[in-house]
């Protein structure tokens, strides 16, 4: 653990004659401290008493900054009561985009991205993927279940079901590769895509693979991708750890023309479909 050795900024920055409130002033120096610290950084704040000595402030002054830092996740602590710490940056993950969906976003955000997968592919009947796949359901898909890392660091939980019929060979290739990439070498690639996110309860394997405490919650991702032909060729499951995503929309209008890609009907009917997912 690497402690803050000294004063983020000159305490005389601390204006009492300002109608900004010193907390908020003390708040805005040490995000300033925060953001000129390297990705990753692993380093403690001072305590209460440390930092209300260092800006000659009162420690309720302190409290009311750090609670607010806390809040929205500048700050985090790993005990209830223990030291504090700065947060790690955040995956800005960008709904309305096919490609890089865990890769380029970890490369943004300052991490080495990898993947492992987590067990041999395995190759199951269609059962309850079946209407999603628009499949029988004693048709074949293939079960990928991978880890996302950023830099080390468990992010994300991921199974991937495809049909065999998209991709033959799935099981003999090498799936920590992209799988958008291997459907497009196997002459399927992806045109489109319907994505639901959501904020759930961690399940006891996603709270041991992802490291995540007791009472964890993910943010789940489905998303159904079809082919320039509008045929399903992938649908994934994915859990990511709530405190390292956020999510980025670009929005705009539409314009009344026609769509490029072919339309897919929706595979959650309702709003609160919550059954669970393998």
């Amino acid at each position: 653990m690497i402690r803050m050795q000294t004063s983020p900024l000159n305490p005389s920055h601390l204006d009492r004659m300002s109608p900004v409130p010193l907390y908020h002033q003390l708040r805005l120096r040490l995000e300033e401290w925060a953001r000129s610290r390297p990705a990753g950084s692993d380093e403690c704040l001072p305590t209460e008493a440390e930092l209300s000595e260092i800006f000659g402030v009162s420690r309720i002054t302190v409290r009311q900054a750090l609670a607010s830092m806390l809040t929205d996740g500048v700050l985090y602590r790993r005990r209830a009561r223990g030291p504090i710490f700065l947060a790690p940056p955040k995956v800005h993950q960008r709904l309305t985009r096919l490609r890089g969906f865990f890769t380029d976003d970890l490369l943004a955000a300052g991490l080495e991205p990898s993947t492992r997968v987590l067990s041999p592919v395995e190759r199951l009947p269609a059962d309850t993927f079946a209407e999603r796949l628009q499949l029988d359901k004693s048709d074949t898909i293939f079960k990928v279940e991978r880890l996302h890392e950023g830099s080390g660091e468990p992010m994300a939980l991921q199974a991937s079901y495809v049909p065999e019929s998209v991709c033959p060979n799935l099981d003999r290739l090498d799936c920590s590769r992209s799988i958008f990439k291997l459907l497009r070498e196997s002459g399927r690639p992806i045109a489109n895509a319907i994505q639901r996110v959501r904020v759930r309860p961690a399940s006891r394997r996603e709270r041991e693979v992802l490291i995540l405490g007791r009472q964890a919650e993910v943010i789940d991702v489905e998303r159904l991708s079809v082919d320039p032909d509008g045929v399903p060729v992938e649908y994934f499951a994915a859990a990511l750890r709530t405190d390292r995503y956020d999510f980025v929309m670009e929005l705009g209008q539409v314009d009344g023309g026609s769509a490029i890609a072919p339309a897919i009907p929706n595979p959650w009917p309702t709003a609160f479909d919550v059954r669970e997912v393998a």
